[in-house]
């Protein structure tokens, strides 16, 4: 899974760059604030989808129903939801893109065409939902996995013929993503339905089953309008107050947030469908010690890529992007920053999915963005640097991470202690790691070889340290097991 998630990792940065070379800083920022309009509508499918997997997940566990009609019902509530996005886009949509946005006027036929070739790819994507999510509960986490290692390889061929279109840049470049995830869809339903045919016996559906994704829909929906509406209605507001260019460099710390974040997202979909059944199970021991061994790791990882990138991201931007823009590294360490804290909530929003009792969490959360949106409008109404914006999304990203430790605490029994002395161990191997860097980057004089040897030095410190201290003695076990299996492959 790593190897797999380090390549993906490469080919992102190396897909970045070539696309920044591609289209331009105005035109990098236009694809990406039509990318947020067609986001802040995508917020019906993401509690849609997160709902699908809990029950694809619960369901399957319990065998209280058969794989079809869970499948048929998840497939037949998605087009419902399609009916409903579609409306919005074509109206609401229009209206901020026409008459909201702000973007060149010679870009207006441009901006329209990929925003309706957008609008049909999300479509597509919202569609292929139920067959991931029944990969995921088969625990068949490999076909994902190789899908988006292939389909970042044809992107970034496809790019290299861009310039070769005699239309705006604009309008190929979305057409990728259309033919990418209309080829993922097409993928998942024929291998789907060969390798698990019980799911496509008949056509029959649980009404009872509908109404329950459909209720806890109803809360994470609450969730899904907070999160986007924070990311990406801050977006809109960078771009009101700011221009294209501020958010060029918003979507490049995007991206990079996204790669870094995908580390997170393997390791919690290798361990998701396990907290869920667990929970399921009543397994609350194997249960506990999984959310922390997974919030363990998600720290460890992401926020030891923060230290990298605090120290060194200015020749990093400039050694991946060749050309960087403005403004690009605060945007990026401050959004790095804040996927820290993003990233060690996602294993304990699972538990408090798994246990069902979501009202109080996603209220919370629903909250603290509210909150967050009126504080920006706020600051940058009073003309306060645009870079606010991305100190009050890492402070909400920190208060969701204790609202998150907190409810599964009261919801789960999760004990508080329990976690605090895990992070708290992490955190110290974060700093015996991040004196390491620093120290080894200051032996080599040659400012590329020195960075290359401080990485290699202080991951060898992340490893080493992080199994005497911050590893619990299952977890040593388990770590010497996967090195010896590595052996015997050897």
């Amino acid at each position: 899974m790593f190897l797999r998630l380090l390549l993906v990792l490469f080919l992102g940065f190396f897909t970045t760059r070539l696309t920044l070379q591609v289209l331009g800083d105005e035109k990098f920022g236009i694809y990406n604030i039509v990318g947020g309009i067609i986001a802040i509508f995508a917020i019906i499918s993401m509690p849609v989808r997160d709902s699908i997997q809990r029950f694809f997940n619960v369901e399957f566990s319990q065998e209280k129903c058969t794989p079809g009609v869970v499948f048929h019902t998840s497939i037949r509530l998605i087009w419902a939801m399609v009916l409903l996005i579609t409306i919005l886009y074509e109206t609401i949509g229009i209206f901020l893109i026409n008459y909201i946005i702000v973007y060149p006027e010679e870009e207006t036929l441009a901006v329209n065409v990929i925003f309706q070739l957008s609008v049909l790819s999300n479509l597509f994507g919202f569609i292929a939902l139920p067959h991931v999510a029944l990969l995921f509960a088969r625990e068949n986490m490999g076909i994902p996995a190789l899908c988006e290692i292939i389909t970042a390889f044809i992107k970034i061929g496809l790019l290299y013929f861009i310039p070769l279109v005699p239309v705006d840049v604009l309008i190929p470049y979305a057409a990728i993503f259309l033919l990418i995830n209309v080829g993922l869809f097409v993928f998942y339903h024929i291998y789907c339905h060969n390798k698990y045919p019980e799911c496509f016996d008949n056509n029959n559906i649980d009404r009872t089953l509908k109404r329950n994704m459909l209720g806890f829909s109803g809360w994470t929906f609450l969730e899904s309008v907070a999160g986007i509406a924070l990311t990406y209605l801050s977006n809109v507001f960078i771009n009101i107050f700011g221009g294209v260019l501020y958010n060029t460099a918003y979507g490049i710390s995007k991206q990079l947030q996204n790669a870094v974040v995908s580390f997170a997202s393997n390791v919690l979909k290798a361990s998701d469908p396990q907290i869920t059944s667990s929970t399921a199970t009543n397994n609350f021991s194997y249960r506990d010690q999984l959310v922390m061994t997974t919030a363990k790791i998600s720290f460890l990882g992401v926020s030891f890529a923060y230290i990298i990138f605090h120290f060194d991201g200015a020749f990093l931007l400039d050694l991946w992007l060749d050309v960087v823009p403005q403004y690009a590294f605060s945007f990026c360490d401050l959004t790095l920053l804040a996927t820290v804290f993003a990233s060690i909530s996602l294993p304990f929003r699972t538990l408090i999915m798994a246990t069902g009792k979501i009202k109080g969490y996603f209220i919370t959360y629903g909250i603290v963005s509210l909150l967050s949106m009126v504080l920006m409008y706020i600051v940058l109404n009073l003309n306060y640097p645009i870079l606010s914006v991305m100190y009050i999304i890492t402070i909400s990203s920190v208060l969701m991470f204790v609202a998150s430790v907190l409810f599964s605490s009261h919801l789960a029994g999760l004990r508080i202690m329990f976690v605090v002395k895990n992070l708290l161990l992490s955190l110290l191997t974060l700093i015996i790691v991040g004196i390491v860097y620093l120290l080894s980057k200051s032996i080599v004089r040659s400012e590329f070889l020195g960075i290359g040897f401080a990485i290699i030095l202080s991951t060898t410190a992340l490893i080493i340290v992080g199994y005497m201290l911050a590893f619990n003695e299952t977890e040593k076990i388990k770590f010497k097991q996967i090195v010896s299996k590595l052996k015997i492959n050897k």
